[in-house]
Formats: structure tokens, sequence, C-alpha cells
């Protein structure tokens, strides 16, 4: 007879966000829970092990395992290959976490991991990860959006301007069939996946070898479900005497671009003293060999704040500023740097209609 303790740990879980084993007891002694940490498929080889005490009358007991799983994960990211236009981004790594109660099993419960931080989105990763997996597409029953990890894929229509334009990320676990047709209705490229039981996979899609001169405009289909497709338009990139490029890290843990227009002012100013250490801007150091102590001064490093003008953003674009704000990996016309733009400019309203002017405040990150 098995133990009152039960344990559940979600089938699918992202790196950087916590993998909680939940485990309840439902009976009237306490339980000692043990897990052990597997690969998928070798339940003999235990990569970690650790004992749990979960109270009685229905205590609930949550376990984060995400620091553990981090330490052993070991697929890589793959890259975009020069001039293709679909490909496989990445497996992940599959692990069985085995749960028990003295000598007896529970339950072997499988996970599997997605590369990403999915930190800032108000579901959990499982949930997002379910509502975006290509298998479980079907526009009829769900209103969801399309499957791209992007933050401008909120709707069928993915808007961007030519130098925005980078992979479209999305995953299946199934067999799936994409096609791609541009504004005639032409078929320019189809990409078959065959596996239907195979692990949970992150797929790129490479739209830039398609574009040509004449042809800025895509229908992306999946599965023939050619009754709602998924509108990519390129747009020509704003006529500015200043176009500065952003690169940064998305809340679905996938980099995107953004260009945005105006003039940027650089202020540079020293670090106040004590800033980075609590003892001020001096130092004293022993000279063993004068018997003396010497005192200097603390050379004080040098802070640089960009602000840009970033002119008026029209709705459909604020969501993905607000975005960028938040983002813990920007680049800035390829340098790194920290957005410390007051929340309240950039916040998207989800009513927001007309055209706002936003202003970036970005300080120069330390190398």
């Amino acid at each position: 007879m098995l133990p009152n303790v039960t344990s559940v740990l979600p089938s699918y879980a992202t790196l950087g966000n916590p993998i909680v084993l939940t485990a309840i007891n439902g009976g009237s002694k306490d339980q000692e829970l043990t897990v052990a940490l597997c690969r998928y498929g070798n339940n003999e080889a235990v990569l970690f092990s650790e004992s749990y005490m979960v109270l009685k009358t229905r205590a609930i007991l949550y376990v984060d395992i995400s620091e553990v799983v981090k330490a052993f994960v070991e697929t890589p990211s793959l890259p975009v290959l020069p001039g293709s236009v679909v490909g496989v981004h990445g497996a992940v790594d599959r692990f069985a976490l085995l749960t028990n109660t003295g000598n007896k099993e529970i339950a072997i419960l499988y996970g599997q991991l997605p590369a990403g931080e999915l930190i800032r989105r108000g579901r959990t990763s499982y949930e997002l990860i379910r509502e975006k997996l290509v298998g479980a597409y079907t526009f009829e029953a769900r209103d969801i959006p399309a499957p791209f990890f992007s933050v401008r894929s909120r709707s069928y229509a993915v808007n961007l301007y030519e130098g925005e334009l980078m992979p479209l990320y999305f995953m299946s676990e199934t067999a799936f069939e994409l096609k791609v047709f541009d504004s005639g209705g032409v078929e320019v490229h189809r990409y078959s996946y065959s596996e239907n039981d195979g692990p949970l996979t992150t797929f790129y899609l490479n739209l830039a070898p398609l574009v040509t001169a004449s042809r800025k405009y895509f229908r992306v289909v999946f599965n023939g479900n050619a009754s709602q497709p998924i509108h990519v338009t390129l747009s020509p990139n704003p006529k500015s005497r200043v176009l500065h490029t952003v690169t940064f890290l998305n809340s679905l843990g996938f980099y995107e671009k953004l260009l945005l227009t105006g003039a940027a002012t650089r202020t540079r100013g020293f670090k106040s003293a004590g800033e980075d250490d609590g003892e001020g801007a001096t130092r004293q150091e022993f000279l063993p060999e004068l018997q003396l102590y010497r005192k200097y001064g603390v050379r004080r490093d040098v802070k640089e704040t960009i602000t840009l003008m970033a002119g008026y953003s029209t709705p459909e674009r604020l969501p993905v500023i607000a975005d960028m704000v938040n983002s813990e990996r920007i680049l800035l016309d390829g340098e790194p740097v920290i957005c410390t733009t007051n929340e309240m400019v950039t916040s998207a309203d989800a009513d927001q209609t007309e055209p706002r002017e936003v202003e970036l405040t970005f300080t120069v990150a330390d190398r």
C-alpha cells in the first residue's frame, strides 16, 4: 500500500524559474520524503538525493529543485544555420524525479526543461508552454496568441521593421508541418517534422533568406490551418537621421530587436564615494619595509547615463518597449546597458489607443 503522501512535478519547466515539487501528506503521521533526481530512462544513476519531512494532516511541502537541476543540464542551443529557414534550435534535457517514503516508492515524475527565463509572466512556465506548443495549436478551440516566443506575437499579426527581423522561435513535441506563403499566395517554403514521440524541441523560423526587395509579407500556416494563418509584415526602417538598435532578452527567454529613433544624450559622472564600498573613498596600506601606513585615494568609477528621446510609440510597440525596459540583458547599439527608465513612463496600458511619447534612460553596464 502506498503511503498517504502524493507528489506533483510540472511536466514542463524552464531554467531561471522555480521548478517546484509539491508533496501533500493526507495521513495522520509525519512522513519523511526522499527525492532523487535521475536522467530520463536511467533511474539507477542518481544525480542528486535529499530527504524532507512532510508534516501530518494535509500539510503541503514545496521543494524548489531548480538550482539542482540547472547544474546537470547539458543540452546546448544550436545556432541558426546560414541560409536556413526552419531548423532545430535545441532539444531539452529530460529528467526523472523519484520520490519515496521509507522503502516504498510513491511515483516517478518526468520533467522536461526548455531553456529560457519566463520570470516576468503572470502565468507559470508550464501554462505558457502548453499554450505555445504547436501540437496544441488549435485556433478554433482556444483564443491563444501565435506560438512564437516573441512579445510581438500577442495576436496573429507580427509587425516588424526590416532592421528588427530576427529568428522567431517555437516549440513542439509532436509532428507538424509548417508552410510559408508570400503576399501572392505562392508557397515559398515548407518544413515537416515527423517525430511524434520525441522530446520537447525548440525550432527557429528564420525568414531572412526569403526576404527580397518585393517580398516583405509572409503568411505562416501550421498543420494546414489556413483559416487562421500568422501574418508577418516587414516595414521599411524609420526615416531618421539617428537610428538606434536595441537587442534585448525578452520575458519569454529569447532575444529580440527594437529600432528606436531620436537623439541620445550621454552624461558622465562619478559614482558617489562609498557607493561600491562602505569605507569611503580612501584606503590605507601598511608598508612593512617602512613600518608605516600609507593613505591613498580610491579611484572612483565613472558612471555613464544615456537618455534617449524615443519619440512617439504606437500602442502596438509600447508593450515591446515595456518588456525591454524590464530586461536584464540589453545591448544599445552593441553596448551593454541597464535600462533605468521610470516604469510609469513605459508601462503598457491595455486600453492605450493613442501613440505615447517615450523617454528612455540607460546606464552603461560595468565591464
